[in-house]
């Protein structure tokens, strides 16, 4: 706009230079024309009554002088010789003259580019004295004038360049100011209303803008700390949008947007979903990494294009295992004394059973029976860990655990000494928790030391009060355990040696129970073994002075 207006402004200056120089020119040579005309009959005047032998004397400035005769024979001529001239009767300036006194005449010629002004006056004998002057001595002045008009028309264009630029600025300033500032400075009547309105639309705008700044920010805040991975595609595959998340689950850096999806990811069934999904096909499916499990969802997205999402199921997908394998164990468990106190009854029922021997079947029965409470017990004391946590805390206290060693070292003293193991308790240390959930962790530690243990063999527990914790530690000469299991030992109903535990009548659980009661009092367990030579199992809680709950 700024140099359509400053080449309008030049444009109207050169026009109005150009057309005042021609203006001036015309006004000029009319007044030049004009003056040589009026000097021709001036002249012609003066000639009029001088005689014909006082006219080559006659002085006249420049102007071209011809007798004619009535019969229109040239008498004299002060540039050409007479006699060369041929008749100058048909002239119409002579034959006015000759007709009416006076004529005059302006012509232009072709061939040497002049033009020439004729006055004619017929003279009190008959002749006629013709006067003429070309436009030759007109020109001159033209020509002498040129240079300082010249001059003038480059000063007054360079002045038109100057005042067009600055006129320019001056009128767009205002609008520049509302354009930049929303007509902040003083602008003409005539555009108030347009600023006005730029001013009405950059506020709208600016609100828009902040409106939208704040809803990219909250998007932005949003997807970045989104645990699910999500990524949005065109309607031809190109990632238009991919969060931290999912740039992280398929190893990616940097900006991907504009990259094909199948760049970030060629997992199965990735591809066919996202394709399914660019088609209008929605879909599922499971996305498998490492130790990791993602349920991947596809959906068109409006206007073309899709959206994948990925949620990390990894938690649910190991919870879902454990709950099988638990019902799994659950029933297993179940099945076998169950099987056998329905063998004994039946036989009992069906009269197969001797005296002698009735004895012996319903004491089976009630072995099996306990067994069976055991079992239920430790489910149910594990079912209360896992719901409760740290909230099933109740009737909390200091507890002396070098007390509770003793006490269940003279619990378990008799089956220690019916299989050949000594136990030993020694140390102590305050801890704040249930009685009876540590009671029966360290109960459950020191029994399958027992239990896993050989003749003559022994086991230790000792309880170590530190800064901040108290640490018990349960060691026994035993079988020990492999490498490879000593994870998996503390898992619900995994058995070391299945034969041996189903032969002392261990339900699977008990390592499992000390895990739990020591997390939910704040601790942690440790288990180190060396196979062949024994192990020990550490619990590690908060102290009574350190605020555990």
């Amino acid at each position: 706009m700024k140099g359509k207006i400053f080449r309008g402004f030049l444009l109207v200056a050169a026009v109005s230079v150009l057309a005042v120089s021609i203006l001036l020119c015309l006004v000029y040579y009319l007044a030049i024309s004009g003056a040589a005309r009026a000097e021709l009959k001036e002249q012609a005047a003066g000639l009029r009554n001088l005689e014909r032998g006082s006219l080559p004397a006659a002085q006249l400035a420049g102007a071209r002088l011809t007798l004619i005769g009535p019969d229109g024979t040239v008498l004299y001529d002060n540039e050409r010789e007479a006699a060369a001239l041929d008749n100058h009767g048909d002239r119409p300036e002579v034959r006015d003259a000759f007709a009416v006194g006076a004529g005059e005449r302006v012509r232009f010629s072709l061939t040497q580019g002049e033009e020439t002004y004729y006055y004619a006056v017929r003279l009190s004998d008959g002749a006629v004295l013709r006067l003429a002057k070309t436009s030759r001595q007109i020109a001159a002045v033209f020509t002498g004038a040129l240079p300082a008009a010249a001059t003038a028309a480059v000063c007054t264009a360079v002045l038109a360049y100057v005042l067009a630029g600055r006129l320019t600025r001056r009128v767009i300033a205002p609008l520049n100011s509302a354009a930049a500032d929303g007509g902040a400075a003083a602008v003409y009547d005539e555009i108030a209303p347009f600023v006005r309105t730029i001013a009405r639309q950059r506020e709208h705008i600016a609100e828009q803008l902040a409106q939208l700044q704040a809803r990219t920010e909250t998007m932005d805040a949003i997807m970045g700390n989104m645990e699910e991975g999500l990524i949005l595609l065109n309607k031809t595959g190109g990632i238009v949008l991919a969060n931290r998340s999912a740039l992280t689950l398929f190893g990616a850096s940097g900006d991907m947007r504009g990259r094909n999806f199948l760049e970030l990811a060629r997992d199965l069934p990735l591809p066919a979903l996202a394709r399914a999904a660019l088609a209008g096909e929605g879909g599922e499916g499971e996305l498998r990494r490492e130790n990791a499990v993602w349920r991947v969802y596809c959906r068109p997205a409006a206007g073309g294009g899709a959206m994948i999402l990925l949620l990390d199921i990894t938690a649910q997908a190991g919870t879902e295992k454990l709950r099988r394998e638990f019902t799994a164990n659950v029933s297993h468990e179940l099945r076998t004394p169950l099987t056998n106190i329905s063998g004994y009854a039946e036989m009992l029922a069906g009269g197969q059973v001797s005296p002698a021997d009735t004895v012996v079947f319903a004491g089976r029965i009630h072995t099996e029976a306990a067994r069976l409470i055991a079992l239920i017990e430790d489910m149910l004391l594990l079912s209360s860990l896992d719901e409760n946590g740290k909230a099933g805390l109740t009737g909390r206290e200091e507890v002396e655990m070098g007390e509770i060693a003793a006490e269940v070292v003279a619990a378990l003293a008799p089956g220690a000494a019916a299989a050949s193991v000594s136990l030993r308790a020694e140390g102590g240390g305050l801890v704040t928790g249930k009685r009876s959930l540590l009671y029966e962790m360290l109960y459950n530690l020191v029994d399958n030391g027992i239990k896993y243990n050989r003749p003559g063999g022994e086991v230790e527990v000792s309880v170590t009060a530190r800064a901040q914790e108290v640490e018990i530690a349960v060691r026994d000469t035993g079988v020990g355990i492999p490498p490879e299991q000593r994870e998996r030992i503390f898992e619900r109903f995994y058995r070391l040696e299945p034969s041996r535990s189903l032969k002392t009548g261990g339900t699977g659980l008990g390592l499992s129970i000390v895990k739990h009661v020591a997390a939910v009092h704040g601790g942690d367990v440790l288990a180190t073994s060396v196979t062949g030579g024994g192990s020990a199992v550490v619990v590690t809680l908060p102290g009574a002075t350190s605020g555990a709950d």
